[in-house]
């Protein structure tokens, strides 16, 4: 009997670590490269997953931030399973669609003990020919000179008139 024990504490406790490996995710990509997904993705996401993963670029570079895919246990107020992206929380099927950031972005992945589904996949990107905020841009054209006719002008001098 004793021996049966120590088997399933042994069992149980590889099964956690095997559920544990999964839950490391996370870290930091530079330039917008990489995919940043659940773990597990395609594949139901561990329970009790934490996530931190940053989009670290130049100040002046834009950083695209839209899931093709995402899907979350739902929960009231986004209480359970959540991605939040620099601070904005999304959850269930309301998945970020063009999230736009300088220099760099901040994506954090939860999800709690109970319930899991396919989670989520986004490839970070550098939107090309779009201008930082900070960046200036050229001034409009200048409108057109302004045309005067004597004949409708009725400031000028009665003389010019005629």
């Amino acid at each position: 009997m004793e021996l049966l024990t120590t088997a399933l504490l042994l069992a149980s406790s590889l099964l956690a670590t095997a559920e544990g490996a999964f839950t490391s995710c996370g870290g930091v990509r530079t330039n917008a490269e990489g995919i940043i997904k659940s773990p597990r993705y395609p594949k139901a996401y561990p329970h009790n997953s934490r996530c931190v993963f940053e989009v670290k670029a130049s100040p002046d570079a834009v950083i695209k931030f839209t899931c093709k895919k995402f899907i979350l246990q739902a929960s009231l107020g986004c209480s359970k399973d959540y991605v939040k992206v620099n601070g904005l929380v999304y959850c269930e099927e309301t998945a970020p669609r063009n999230v736009f950031s300088n220099g760099g972005l901040t994506v954090e992945f939860s999800s709690d003990a109970i319930g899991r589904k396919k989670g989520f996949t986004s490839p970070p990107t550098s939107p090309p020919n779009l201008p930082s905020p900070n960046t200036p841009t050229s001034p409009p054209n200048p409108p057109p000179p302004h045309l005067t006719f004597p004949s409708l002008n009725p400031h000028l001098p009665p003389t010019f008139l005629t």
